[in-house]
């Protein structure tokens, strides 16, 4: 997993799957109540466990962020890259349009959880928020693969890949922290589609976009 946390049990698959059933149900109610709201014996009571139960899997209440973070990153991640090597065969223009309509349809997806970790990434330890920032370069890598073969190939005119690919990132986000304004305007299908022709019109300067309506 890449932080430890305390468990008394040697069965790591059991282990495995105890910390996802408490990842999955805790996320609900944090979402819900808050964090900083909800005591163990709360928590427990969401995760269908006994306070001792619950202990015999994690060591504090800051581990239980933590797997709800990591459970919820790593789906994010893991589901966006399961599908990259798709890309690799598609024109970078088609390509960036692809995987921002993927991870766009994801954040809606999870847009509750994406608002959540916004807010409670602060209560992480340092080492738990490394293994978090960790899961976020992996996600923003999957953008800037297809901007940097698109800049090989002279399509995009673009100096820094990494940047532009973490602006696609934090422009997917946004659908979830302002969705209360941005879903007077736009349905879902609206803004992908005008993100995509605003980040290809910035970075395909003097080319003719196919745009998508």
């Amino acid at each position: 997993m890449g932080f430890a946390i305390r468990t008394y049990s040697q069965n790591e698959k059991l282990v495995s799957l105890r910390r996802e059933q408490i990842a999955c149900r805790a996320a609900k109610i944090f979402v819900k109540k808050g964090y900083e709201r909800l005591n163990l014996r709360q928590i427990a009571s969401a995760c269908r466990m006994s306070v001792g139960t619950l202990y015999h899997y994690i060591g504090t209440k800051e581990d239980i962020l933590y797997l709800v973070f990591d459970y919820v990153m790593s789906e994010e991640v893991e589901f966006i890259e399961a599908i990259s090597p798709a890309y690799d065969a598609l024109p970078p223009i088609e390509a960036l349009r692809k995987a921002m309509d993927t991870y766009y349809r994801k954040v809606d997806d999870l847009q509750d959880f994406v608002i959540f970790m916004y807010q409670e990434t602060k209560n992480l330890r340092p080492n738990a928020r490394e293994r978090i920032f960790q899961l976020e370069k992996r996600l923003g890598h999957v953008f800037y693969r297809i901007l940097d073969r698109g800049r090989a190939s002279g399509e995009f005119k673009i100096s820094d890949p990494l940047l532009v690919a973490h602006n696609i990132v934090l422009l997917g986000d946004m659908w979830a922290f302002r969705r209360w304004l941005l879903r007077k305007n736009y349905v879902l299908e609206e803004y992908i589609t005008a993100q995509a022709n605003f980040v290809l019109e910035g970075i395909c300067e003097g080319k003719s976009l196919d745009r998508e309506r």
